[in-house]
Protein backbone atom coordinates (compact mmCIF):
# COMPACT_ATOMS: atom_id res chain seq x y z
CA UNK A 1 0.00 0.00 0.00
CA UNK A 2 1.25 3.18 -0.98
CA UNK A 3 0.81 6.13 1.03
CA UNK A 4 -1.67 7.88 -1.52
CA UNK A 5 -3.40 4.71 -1.31
CA UNK A 6 -4.52 4.85 2.02
CA UNK A 7 -6.50 8.24 1.67
CA UNK A 8 -5.75 10.28 -1.76
CA UNK A 9 -3.29 13.22 -2.20
CA UNK A 10 -1.73 14.34 1.27
CA UNK A 11 -3.14 17.47 2.61
CA UNK A 12 -0.77 20.45 2.33
CA UNK A 13 0.57 20.84 5.52
CA UNK A 14 1.17 17.57 6.58
CA UNK A 15 4.01 15.20 5.96
CA UNK A 16 3.82 11.92 4.18
CA UNK A 17 5.44 10.19 7.39
CA UNK A 18 2.62 11.11 9.54
CA UNK A 19 -0.33 9.78 6.69
CA UNK A 20 2.02 6.61 7.01
CA UNK A 21 2.17 6.43 10.63
CA UNK A 22 -1.61 6.93 11.04
CA UNK A 23 -1.98 4.06 8.25
CA UNK A 24 -0.12 1.79 10.27
CA UNK A 25 -1.87 2.59 13.53
CA UNK A 26 -5.08 1.89 11.35
CA UNK A 27 -4.00 -1.49 10.34
CA UNK A 28 -2.39 -2.20 13.60
CA UNK A 29 -6.17 -1.74 15.31
CA UNK A 30 -8.06 -3.59 13.06
CA UNK A 31 -5.75 -6.50 13.67
CA UNK A 32 -6.00 -6.20 17.08
CA UNK A 33 -9.77 -6.10 16.91
CA UNK A 34 -10.10 -9.14 14.77
CA UNK A 35 -7.70 -11.17 17.19
CA UNK A 36 -10.61 -10.41 20.09
CA UNK A 37 -13.11 -11.63 18.26
CA UNK A 38 -11.92 -14.81 17.53
CA UNK A 39 -10.97 -16.81 20.49
CA UNK A 40 -8.23 -19.44 20.09
CA UNK A 41 -9.10 -23.02 20.72
CA UNK A 42 -7.34 -22.88 23.87
CA UNK A 43 -8.99 -19.54 25.42
CA UNK A 44 -12.37 -21.68 24.20
CA UNK A 45 -11.53 -24.56 26.33
CA UNK A 46 -10.40 -22.55 29.42
CA UNK A 47 -13.63 -20.50 29.26
CA UNK A 48 -15.87 -21.92 32.80
CA UNK A 49 -19.42 -20.54 32.69
CA UNK A 50 -20.40 -20.89 36.50
CA UNK A 51 -24.27 -21.23 37.99
CA UNK A 52 -24.84 -20.53 41.42
CA UNK A 53 -27.68 -22.45 43.59
CA UNK A 54 -28.20 -20.85 46.93
CA UNK A 55 -29.75 -22.52 49.94
CA UNK A 56 -32.93 -22.48 52.09
CA UNK A 57 -34.61 -19.34 52.29
CA UNK A 58 -31.80 -17.37 50.50
CA UNK A 59 -31.82 -16.55 46.62
CA UNK A 60 -29.82 -15.67 44.13
CA UNK A 61 -28.83 -12.08 45.72
CA UNK A 62 -26.92 -14.18 48.25
CA UNK A 63 -24.30 -15.09 45.63
CA UNK A 64 -23.48 -10.90 45.34
CA UNK A 65 -19.87 -10.80 47.22
CA UNK A 66 -18.82 -13.99 45.65
CA UNK A 67 -19.62 -12.98 42.22
CA UNK A 68 -18.11 -9.69 42.79
CA UNK A 69 -14.69 -11.54 43.85
CA UNK A 70 -14.65 -13.34 40.54
CA UNK A 71 -13.41 -12.46 36.78
CA UNK A 72 -16.19 -12.40 34.61
CA UNK A 73 -14.02 -12.86 31.48
CA UNK A 74 -13.37 -16.42 32.02
CA UNK A 75 -17.23 -17.16 31.34
CA UNK A 76 -20.77 -16.27 32.20
CA UNK A 77 -22.01 -16.54 35.90
CA UNK A 78 -25.58 -17.33 36.51
CA UNK A 79 -27.48 -16.89 39.96
CA UNK A 80 -30.79 -17.77 39.70
CA UNK A 81 -32.99 -17.84 42.24
CA UNK A 82 -35.51 -20.93 43.41
CA UNK A 83 -39.44 -20.34 42.49
CA UNK A 84 -40.96 -18.82 45.62
CA UNK A 85 -37.98 -17.37 47.38
CA UNK A 86 -36.29 -13.43 47.48
CA UNK A 87 -36.96 -12.08 44.59
CA UNK A 88 -39.39 -14.26 43.33
CA UNK A 89 -41.37 -14.65 46.74
CA UNK A 90 -44.22 -12.95 45.58
CA UNK A 91 -44.65 -16.39 43.50
CA UNK A 92 -44.75 -18.29 46.83
CA UNK A 93 -47.56 -20.69 46.62
CA UNK A 94 -49.50 -24.22 46.91
CA UNK A 95 -48.37 -25.92 43.92
CA UNK A 96 -44.44 -25.09 43.54
CA UNK A 97 -42.19 -28.57 43.75
CA UNK A 98 -38.79 -29.13 43.90
CA UNK A 99 -38.91 -30.47 40.26
CA UNK A 100 -40.12 -26.71 39.29
CA UNK A 101 -36.85 -25.50 40.46
CA UNK A 102 -34.87 -28.17 38.64
CA UNK A 103 -36.78 -27.09 35.39
CA UNK A 104 -36.06 -23.22 35.77
CA UNK A 105 -32.40 -24.00 36.43
CA UNK A 106 -32.07 -25.84 33.43
CA UNK A 107 -34.07 -23.30 31.35
CA UNK A 108 -31.29 -20.44 32.40
CA UNK A 109 -28.75 -22.86 31.43
CA UNK A 110 -30.05 -23.66 27.78
CA UNK A 111 -31.68 -20.27 27.22
CA UNK A 112 -28.23 -18.76 28.13
CA UNK A 113 -26.74 -21.51 25.95
CA UNK A 114 -23.79 -21.94 28.69
CA UNK A 115 -21.35 -24.49 28.28
CA UNK A 116 -18.79 -25.53 30.02
CA UNK A 117 -20.53 -25.58 33.25
CA UNK A 118 -19.50 -25.60 37.06
CA UNK A 119 -22.37 -26.04 39.23
CA UNK A 120 -21.95 -24.35 43.02
CA UNK A 121 -24.45 -25.71 45.05
CA UNK A 122 -24.84 -24.30 49.05
CA UNK A 123 -27.23 -26.06 51.44
CA UNK A 124 -30.12 -27.48 50.41
CA UNK A 125 -29.09 -26.42 46.74
CA UNK A 126 -26.59 -29.00 46.37
CA UNK A 127 -29.55 -31.41 46.42
CA UNK A 128 -30.98 -29.10 43.48
CA UNK A 129 -27.30 -29.12 41.70
CA UNK A 130 -26.85 -32.93 41.89
CA UNK A 131 -30.78 -32.76 39.31
CA UNK A 132 -29.27 -30.17 37.51
CA UNK A 133 -26.40 -32.30 37.02
CA UNK A 134 -27.96 -35.13 35.32
CA UNK A 135 -29.98 -32.93 33.30
CA UNK A 136 -26.81 -30.95 32.14
CA UNK A 137 -24.76 -34.06 31.50
CA UNK A 138 -23.11 -32.80 28.04
CA UNK A 139 -22.77 -29.24 29.50
CA UNK A 140 -20.99 -29.99 32.88
CA UNK A 141 -17.06 -30.28 33.75
CA UNK A 142 -17.49 -30.03 37.50
CA UNK A 143 -19.53 -29.14 40.69
CA UNK A 144 -18.61 -27.56 43.98
CA UNK A 145 -20.96 -28.06 47.29
CA UNK A 146 -20.32 -25.31 49.63
CA UNK A 147 -21.74 -26.75 53.07
CA UNK A 148 -24.31 -28.83 50.87
CA UNK A 149 -26.60 -31.75 51.26
CA UNK A 150 -25.62 -34.64 49.49
CA UNK A 151 -28.47 -36.79 48.28
CA UNK A 152 -29.18 -40.15 46.75
CA UNK A 153 -32.02 -41.09 44.00
CA UNK A 154 -34.99 -41.79 45.93
CA UNK A 155 -34.27 -39.58 48.54
CA UNK A 156 -35.24 -36.04 50.03
CA UNK A 157 -33.58 -33.61 51.66
CA UNK A 158 -35.31 -34.05 54.73
CA UNK A 159 -34.19 -37.73 54.52
CA UNK A 160 -30.40 -36.64 54.92
CA UNK A 161 -30.84 -33.92 57.70
CA UNK A 162 -30.81 -34.79 61.40
CA UNK A 163 -33.00 -37.10 62.97
CA UNK A 164 -34.07 -33.39 65.64
CA UNK A 165 -34.33 -31.81 61.89
CA UNK A 166 -36.66 -34.59 60.26
CA UNK A 167 -38.50 -34.59 63.63
CA UNK A 168 -39.22 -30.96 63.71
CA UNK A 169 -39.18 -29.51 60.54
CA UNK A 170 -42.91 -30.61 59.42
CA UNK A 171 -44.38 -29.37 62.94
CA UNK A 172 -42.94 -25.99 62.18
CA UNK A 173 -44.27 -26.19 58.90
CA UNK A 174 -48.02 -27.05 59.88
CA UNK A 175 -47.99 -24.72 62.57
CA UNK A 176 -47.02 -21.81 60.27
CA UNK A 177 -50.80 -22.19 59.10
CA UNK A 178 -50.34 -23.17 55.89
CA UNK A 179 -48.87 -26.04 55.49
CA UNK A 180 -46.62 -25.49 52.20
CA UNK A 181 -43.51 -23.86 53.03
CA UNK A 182 -41.26 -23.43 55.95
CA UNK A 183 -41.16 -20.09 57.77
CA UNK A 184 -38.57 -17.11 56.78
CA UNK A 185 -35.62 -17.75 59.53
CA UNK A 186 -35.71 -15.49 62.50
CA UNK A 187 -32.13 -15.77 63.56
CA UNK A 188 -29.51 -15.59 60.63
CA UNK A 189 -26.67 -16.49 63.55
CA UNK A 190 -27.92 -19.81 63.45
CA UNK A 191 -25.86 -19.74 59.65
CA UNK A 192 -22.84 -18.67 61.56
CA UNK A 193 -23.31 -15.06 60.41
CA UNK A 194 -22.64 -12.65 63.74
CA UNK A 195 -21.15 -9.40 62.23
CA UNK A 196 -24.27 -6.89 62.75
CA UNK A 197 -23.80 -5.60 58.56
CA UNK A 198 -24.13 -9.32 57.86
CA UNK A 199 -26.68 -10.30 60.25
CA UNK A 200 -28.80 -6.99 59.39
CA UNK A 201 -28.25 -7.57 55.78
CA UNK A 202 -29.97 -11.31 55.74
CA UNK A 203 -32.62 -10.40 58.31
CA UNK A 204 -33.75 -8.29 55.01
CA UNK A 205 -33.45 -10.39 52.44
CA UNK A 206 -34.08 -14.05 53.89
CA UNK A 207 -37.64 -15.11 53.01
CA UNK A 208 -40.10 -18.03 53.43
CA UNK A 209 -39.24 -21.09 51.44
CA UNK A 210 -41.44 -23.71 49.70
CA UNK A 211 -41.61 -27.28 51.33
CA UNK A 212 -41.17 -28.73 48.50
CA UNK A 213 -37.52 -28.35 48.93
CA UNK A 214 -36.96 -30.74 51.72
CA UNK A 215 -40.39 -32.79 51.51
CA UNK A 216 -40.34 -34.16 47.57
CA UNK A 217 -38.07 -36.49 46.35
CA UNK A 218 -35.08 -35.18 44.49
CA UNK A 219 -35.87 -36.06 40.48
CA UNK A 220 -32.18 -38.31 40.35
CA UNK A 221 -31.81 -41.12 38.78
CA UNK A 222 -27.89 -41.48 39.88
CA UNK A 223 -26.93 -41.69 36.10
CA UNK A 224 -25.05 -38.53 37.00
CA UNK A 225 -21.87 -37.74 34.63
CA UNK A 226 -18.67 -38.65 36.02
CA UNK A 227 -17.12 -35.26 37.29
CA UNK A 228 -14.88 -33.79 39.24
CA UNK A 229 -16.67 -32.52 42.81
CA UNK A 230 -15.37 -30.42 45.18
CA UNK A 231 -16.63 -30.49 49.03
CA UNK A 232 -16.13 -27.42 50.75
CA UNK A 233 -16.10 -28.48 54.53
CA UNK A 234 -17.63 -25.11 56.78
CA UNK A 235 -16.22 -25.74 60.31
CA UNK A 236 -16.46 -23.23 62.63
CA UNK A 237 -19.42 -22.79 63.39
CA UNK A 238 -20.14 -26.52 62.06
CA UNK A 239 -24.18 -26.24 60.75
CA UNK A 240 -25.71 -29.31 61.98
CA UNK A 241 -27.83 -30.25 59.30
CA UNK A 242 -25.43 -30.80 56.77
CA UNK A 243 -23.42 -32.83 59.27
CA UNK A 244 -25.15 -36.61 57.68
CA UNK A 245 -23.81 -35.36 54.38
CA UNK A 246 -20.45 -34.49 55.53
CA UNK A 247 -20.43 -37.92 56.92
CA UNK A 248 -21.44 -39.62 53.38
CA UNK A 249 -18.70 -37.75 51.74
CA UNK A 250 -16.39 -39.08 54.39
CA UNK A 251 -17.58 -42.38 53.13
CA UNK A 252 -16.88 -41.72 49.97
CA UNK A 253 -13.32 -40.73 49.53
CA UNK A 254 -12.49 -41.31 45.62
CA UNK A 255 -15.79 -39.70 44.32
CA UNK A 256 -14.61 -36.39 46.31
CA UNK A 257 -12.63 -33.78 46.97
CA UNK A 258 -12.41 -31.83 49.87
CA UNK A 259 -11.77 -28.81 51.46
CA UNK A 260 -12.31 -27.34 54.93
CA UNK A 261 -12.71 -23.69 55.35
CA UNK A 262 -12.76 -21.66 58.39
CA UNK A 263 -16.51 -20.07 58.24
CA UNK A 264 -19.45 -20.69 59.27
CA UNK A 265 -22.61 -22.28 56.85
CA UNK A 266 -23.39 -18.72 55.14
CA UNK A 267 -19.47 -18.70 54.22
CA UNK A 268 -20.82 -16.91 50.88
CA UNK A 269 -21.67 -13.89 52.85
CA UNK A 270 -19.01 -13.65 55.87
CA UNK A 271 -16.34 -15.08 53.69
CA UNK A 272 -16.51 -14.66 50.37
CA UNK A 273 -13.21 -14.34 48.91
CA UNK A 274 -11.82 -17.35 50.27
CA UNK A 275 -15.07 -18.98 48.54
CA UNK A 276 -14.58 -17.58 45.68
CA UNK A 277 -10.82 -18.59 46.00
CA UNK A 278 -11.72 -22.07 46.43
CA UNK A 279 -13.86 -21.90 43.37
CA UNK A 280 -11.15 -20.43 41.01
CA UNK A 281 -8.79 -23.21 41.84
CA UNK A 282 -11.01 -25.78 41.27
CA UNK A 283 -11.72 -24.10 37.95
CA UNK A 284 -8.38 -24.04 36.88
CA UNK A 285 -7.88 -28.05 37.81
CA UNK A 286 -10.59 -28.87 35.19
Amino acid sequence: MTVAEVGGPVPRGVSRRAVLGAALGVSAAVAAASVGQVPTASAARARTDLVFIHGGSHGGWAWRRVVERLDVRRGRILTPTLPGVGDRAHRLARGITFQDGVDDIVASIEAEELENVVLVGHSIGGAYASAVAERIARRLRGAVYLDAVVVDPAERVLDVLTPSSRAALPTVVAQAGEGFFVPKPRDPEMFGVFREPDVAWLRRRLTAHPWSSWADVVPLEGTGPSVPRLYVDCTEPSFADVAPSKERIRARPGEWQVQRLTAGHDALVTEPAAVARLIRGFCREL
